[in-house]
This record gives C-alpha cells, structure tokens and sequence, in this order.
C-alpha cells in the first residue's frame, strides 16, 4: 500500500508539473512581448512615443523601481551583440548595421525637408507679394505646406535620433565587452588605466559618434544641392558683367 501510494503520489506531482509548464511558457511568452513594447507597437506610436506613455505616468504617480522597467530585449544583450559573427567588423554590422540603415532613411526625410523648407518660403514670399483674393488664397496655402513640412522634419528628426541612439547604445556595449575580453585573454592587469580609458571614455565616444554619422553625407549632400540651386534662381557669373 505504501508503494502504491508513492507511485500514485509521483504520477499526481508529474501530472501537475506538465499542467503547469504551458501555463509557465506561456507567461514567459507574455513576458517576452511585454519587455519591448517597441517591437509590437504602430508607426504613430514609434514616431511619438506613445508606448511609454504607461511608464511615464506611473513614474509620475511613484518613484520607479528596477522593477518597472522593462528587462532589456534579446537583441539588446551583450551575449547577443557578441555572438553576431566571427571577427569584430561582422559583429558591428549585425548589432548596428540596421538600426543605422533605418536611421539614415529618416535623415534623408531630415534633409529633403530641409531643402524644400527654403524653396517653400519663396513661395510664400511671391505669394505675399501680389494683390487680390487668389494671392491671400494661395498665401495660406503655402503657410500650410510650411507648417506640414516643419511637423514631417520634426518627427523624423526625433526618429533618426531614436534610432542612432540605439544603435550608439549598441555599439558602447559591443565595445566595452570586446576590451574586457581582450583585457582578460592576454592577462592586461599590468595596465588597468587604459583598459579603464578604453571603457570609460573611448567607448562612449564611439556612442556620441553615431549619433552624428549620418552628417558625414547628409552636409556635403546638402550644400551641393543648395549651390545648384543658388545658381539657378539667382544666376552665375554672367548677370555680374
């Protein structure tokens, strides 16, 4: 009987453990959603940041804790960046190859607003210029493109910057860890200070850096554009003479 009862006992413990393990894998699936609201949320939210709306009222309510943050994603963990290929360069490219491709769309959004903006103002200002209902008419209408125009450059603006800074935050962690495996592979505790530098101040350059990257083609790009266009209201050498 009292084998029996244990063999009873074991099979009801067994029956239960497999009951609650699609209960315990679903909630780590709903934590597995729950941890970046980003990944799962609309264009509008991603372009206003409505997702941590949530999270900015309860820290208006309390103070936050640890606790109600969300846990870092898969891809944002250095065991991740770390095991994106062989070789530092195809890690680079694996942790921050896309988000810095994404982010250099939104900077060309950024840019082209940028040149239009000018053009748009001498509509306007050809449109102040002249008399009558037709002028007034389409002088609010160019006032609105102008106000379209500065909303659209805005929003991509905060976009390419969201961007560039995760993938900035990326590259720092990357970084930080590649130093500290070097520093441990070849035994560097004679030199504590510039494995410290490499961490402390390198490695945060590289991340300051990448949120300005996009200018190293977006400036040249734009100031091509706008002498072309220089030239071609207000005319070369050949009105001087």
């Amino acid at each position: 009987m009292k084998t029996r009862s244990s063999a009873d006992t074991d099979t009801t413990d067994s029956s239960t453990a497999q009951s609650s393990k699609p209960a315990q894998d679903k909630s780590d699936a709903i934590d597995q959603q729950e941890q970046w609201p980003e990944r799962s949320s609309s264009c509008w939210s991603q372009l206003t940041f409505s997702d941590v709306t949530p999270l900015l009222k309860r820290g208006a309510q309390k103070t936050l804790d640890p606790e109600d943050l969300w846990p870092a994603s898969d891809e944002e963990r250095v065991r991740t960046l770390r095991g994106g290929g062989r070789g530092l360069r195809a890690k680079l490219s694996k942790a921050c190859g896309g988000l810095m491709r994404r982010a250099g769309c939104w900077q060309a959004v950024v840019s082209a607003g940028q040149l239009v903006q000018p053009l748009v103002v001498r509509a306007l200002v050809l449109a102040v210029s002249e008399d009558g209902a037709k002028a007034k008419n389409a002088a609010l209408r160019v006032t609105g493109y102008i106000a379209a125009l500065t909303i659209i450059v805005a929003f991509a603006q905060q976009r390419q910057l969201h961007l560039a800074t995760r993938a900035g935050t990326r590259l720092r962690a990357l970084a930080i860890a590649e130093v500290y495996a070097a520093a441990v592979l070849r035994r560097r505790s004679d030199a504590p200070g510039d494995v410290g530098t490499l961490v402390g101040v390198d490695a945060t350059k590289l991340m300051e850096a990448s949120l300005e990257l996009h200018l190293v083609w977006a400036a040249p790009l734009q100031i091509v554009i706008v002498s072309v266009l220089l030239v071609f209201f207000v005319g070369g050498d050949e009105g001087a003479y």
